[in-house]
């Protein structure tokens, strides 16, 4: 796992002719694209995984016109599908007019990607690099010959995400991967969805499925999810948040009430901080009057969720044994912001615990990403690789991709395991528990290796 990046992904969909595992391709493939190397070499993927909030951009700029991307070699598939039942046989019908790539006259598959390349935010356009970079990645190491990506700059505004999507039907695509920001994802779905051509976005807001947007993406809510129904099973029956004075604080707020309610357990406390030293000591404070009795009543039964990252959560982790709150009585949990290796030398996390993919789930990624591109993955790189291996994966086998495919209710399983979409557009994921212990991270329970099956 590395510090500097968020979530990530995965895909192949399990129908009766899709249930063989794909060899994964390895770092010399890649380097036969980039540099001429004759050699190849096979490994498994890598890992890539935080949970933070994503900084979103502000301004707009004129999108461009986009460019065809690299016919692509590659007979390999990443994309581990689950066995299930065949979906059902006839897909929607696709609107007048258009004609999917098998019916051509041509075998080549179309691929628009929607991302922010001209944003003002330099860590925007970052972002945006890195998941084209990981996705032409998917494209040599997955599809054949036929495969073409269209990038278009969605800038920052959802006017210019809009336009970029009537750009990308122009150009005849088959799905599209993108964008970043729930309001630009939105405006895109809605100029798509008429035509039914998926959009596979990357907003970890649940509202960005509105327009019928598929979201590949880390949520919060999936996260806190997973880790207190681990806790409840651990005999926790009470929980409480000291979380940033935020719209993705009370967004936190609300998952984890709704959370506990389902294991019948119960949200004892939750108070919020400025971001000043002295307003979130002072939060801990209240927090630690409101919960140290139920505490000491019932050691072990309650747990305190602290849903921040990096340099912040190294800040508030200390408060609650500074204010007096003994460890011993509490158990603290957190989001995939935890997956930051700089936090687990932190004394004040020591036993914590947090949902995400399993350690190692992506293989080799990360050095495959920066042998080919010279640098280290983004924090999203892996969502681009799995949505772009997804869509090959369908297009491969059907000459076309549906949302009806996209919807398969046995999932798949890409770089961060096994993850499939809901019928509202949401993700849903299987996540391991990880335990941070002495600067290291342990795994607390594994990820289901089935969706209806229990963790182990």
């Amino acid at each position: 796992m590395t510090p500097d990046r968020t979530p990530a992904l995965q895909t192949d969909t399990p129908r009766a002719t899709r249930v063989r595992r794909a060899a994964m391709v390895g770092v010399a493939a890649a380097l036969t694209w980039l540099a001429g190397c004759a050699t190849t070499a096979e490994g498994p993927p890598a890992p890539i995984y935080s949970g933070g909030p994503r900084v979103e951009p502000t301004a707009p700029r004129a999108p461009g016109p986009g460019t065809p991307g690299r016919p692509i070699a590659g007979e390999n598939n990443p994309i581990s599908p689950i066995p299930g039942p065949p979906p059902p046989p006839v897909p929607p019908p696709r609107p007048e007019g258009y004609t999917p790539p098998h019916m051509r006259g041509q075998d080549v598959v179309r691929i628009g990607v929607l991302l922010p390349f001209g944003s003002q935010d330099a860590r925007v356009r970052a972002e945006a690099e890195g998941l084209l970079a990981a996705i032409e990645m998917a494209l040599f190491e997955t599809a054949g010959s036929n495969a073409l990506i269209l990038p278009k700059d969605v800038g920052d505004s959802a006017a210019l995400a809009a336009e970029a999507a009537r750009a990308a039907l122009t150009d005849s695509v088959d799905v599209v991967i993108g964008p970043l920001r729930a309001e630009n994802v939105r405006a895109a779905a809605g100029v798509l969805g008429p035509a039914q051509v998926p959009l596979i976005g990357f907003s970890n807001d649940r509202s960005a499925t509105e327009s019928g947007a598929l979201l590949l993406s880390f949520p919060p809510e999936e996260e806190i999810d997973r880790v207190v129904d681990w806790a409840a099973r651990q005999g926790v029956t009470g929980f409480a948040l000291l979380g940033p004075d935020s719209p993705f604080g009370r967004r936190v707020e609300a998952a984890l009430a709704a959370s506990a309610r389902l294991r019948n357990a119960s949200l004892i406390g939750a108070e919020f901080y400025a971001p000043t030293e002295a307003a979130r000591l002072e939060a801990a404070r209240r927090l630690h009057a409101a919960i140290a009795a139920p505490a000491r009543a019932n050691p072990g039964r309650v747990a305190v969720l602290l849903p921040e990252g990096g340099v912040n959560l190294q800040g508030v982790a200390p408060l609650m044994a500074y204010t007096g709150l003994d460890r011993r009585f509490v158990r603290l949990i957190g989001t995939g912001q935890w997956s930051d290796p700089t936090a687990w030398r932190e004394p004040g996390l020591r036993g914590g615990t947090f949902a995400g993919p399993a350690p190692g789930a992506a293989g080799d990624f990360d050095a495959r990403f920066q042998a080919a591109f010279g640098r280290r993955p983004t924090r999203l790189a892996t969502l681009g690789y799995d949505a772009a291996a997804l869509a090959i994966s369908l297009l491969r086998e059907d000459g076309d991709v549906t949302r009806q495919d996209l919807l398969d209710p046995q999932g798949f399983v890409g770089l961060d395991g096994l993850f499939r979409f809901r019928g509202d557009g949401t993700v849903e994921r299987g996540l391991a528990i990880l335990q941070i212990e002495d600067g290291r991270l342990g795994v607390a329970e594994q990820p289901p290796q089935a969706f209806g099956q229990p963790a182990s």
